[in-house]
């Protein structure tokens, strides 16, 4: 290593063992790149194929966007007395099976969810798994997981509580995970817990991102993968897992759009969402406002009732059943690749231990029994509205 006072015999400058420790040695620094920033990558290469004027504006666009993207490790590491803060995010899909067999490349698989909540204080994950056979992976799946880790927190002294998660109408920024908040904030959270902040930061830079490259390194080197529990195995190896009908189940967070407002006026544009609740006697009542900035926010900006006039929030949220039907096409699939990887002359695919699992679902029907049917159209009309711009000077 370079020596704060170089001998007669080292004469080597700072900047050359800089730049040969930077170059030569294979040492990484960072985070893994996966589920890395879109808007990142897109910009950089951008920059690589412009010049002059038009080069100077895609890096001075690119420079807007890492502003913004870095007041959220900023909110993120602000001490805040007496508060807890945690992000959310759910990973790119898995596949089931995983095969290193060519054919798995263009044959359909099932998908294997995987939701994390990250404690911003320790920075220890907690992962919520399910397969496809459960369920989707919408907005009832993740405002299920949300409830299931804020029952599992300690909030003793805590008055205010921070979110994190990035700006996916379909999963996270919707009105369905707000009301599943103010039902916790209302009927489930401690008496100390008055404040919920739910913050939207730039999509692909938060600290699930960074797990998730974590967990990536680990599937990477496992090429084979057959059963969900091995999923769950392997994610267990970062940290806690909670499986989706033994730790954690589904609750019909839709049913909440009868006694709270459905529709959140503007939220698409909000980059945070505050939450309070105020007692008055015996009666609890939680309000909302939003903020489309970051740091600035108007004096005229008024916090709104979330209870519809003559309704009540004095019931229990009920169990969603499990159950997701697969397409035939894709039970099709799943069968030729067992096909091709595991069938000879002396073993069938169906005979094997490991792949009881598949067995089930492509003959036994499993998935259909339990499903209900309007779940599925509404999941379908949920749209995904991720790609919004990110390059907005204000933050």
């Amino acid at each position: 290593m370079y020596k704060d006072i170089p001998s007669e015999t080292s004469k080597v400058s700072f900047s050359t063992f800089k730049r040969l420790f930077y170059t030569e040695y294979n040492i990484g620094f960072s985070s893994p790149a996966v589920d890395a920033c879109g808007t990142c990558m897109n910009l950089k290469n951008a920059a690589k194929l412009k010049q002059g004027d038009e080069k100077g504006k895609v890096l001075t666009a690119l420079r807007i966007h890492k502003v913004r993207s870095n007041e959220f490790y900023k909110l993120a590491s602000e001490d805040i007395p007496q508060s807890l803060s945690f992000c959310f995010d759910l990973q790119q899909v898995q596949p089931l099976p995983k095969s290193p067999i060519q054919d798995a490349f263009y044959l359909r698989q099932i998908s294997f969810y995987a939701f994390c909540c990250v404690d911003m204080g320790s920075k220890r994950p907690t992962f919520f798994t399910w397969d496809e056979t459960q369920a989707r992976r919408g907005a009832t799946e993740i405002s299920s997981a949300i409830l299931s880790y804020l029952r599992s927190l300690n909030f003793d002294n805590c008055k205010l509580l921070r979110l994190f998660c990035d700006g996916c109408a379909g999963q996270n920024k919707n009105s369905y995970v707000v009301h599943t908040l103010t039902y916790w904030l209302r009927n489930e959270a401690p008496p100390s817990v008055l404040e919920i902040i739910l913050h939207f930061p730039v999509r692909g830079h938060s600290f699930a991102d960074r797990v998730f490259g974590r967990v990536g390194k680990i599937l990477k080197k496992t090429t084979v993968i057959c059963d969900p529990e091995e999923y769950n195995e392997l994610y267990r190896q970062v940290d806690e897992v909670q499986r989706l009908g033994k730790e954690w189940k589904l609750y019909n967070v839709k049913q909440l759009s009868d006694v709270v407002y459905s529709k959140l006026v503007g939220m698409k544009n909000f980059k945070r969402l505050r939450l309070k609740r105020i007692e008055k006697g015996n009666q609890k009542i939680v309000k909302d406002i939003g903020y489309q900035f970051y740091r600035f926010q108007s004096d005229n900006d008024e916090f709104h009732t979330m209870l519809k006039r003559g309704k009540s929030e004095n019931f229990k949220l009920k169990f969603f059943p499990l159950g997701n039907p697969i397409t035939e096409e894709k039970k099709q699939n799943v069968k030729t690749l067992f096909g091709k990887q595991f069938t000879n002359e002396d073993t069938k695919w169906e005979e094997l231990p490991e792949l009881q699992f598949y067995k089930q679902i492509i003959f036994g029907g499993r998935a259909e029994e339990s499903i209900a049917e309007d779940e599925a159209a509404v999941e379908e009309s949920e749209v995904c509205d991720c790609m919004e711009d990110d390059c907005d000077v204000h933050v």
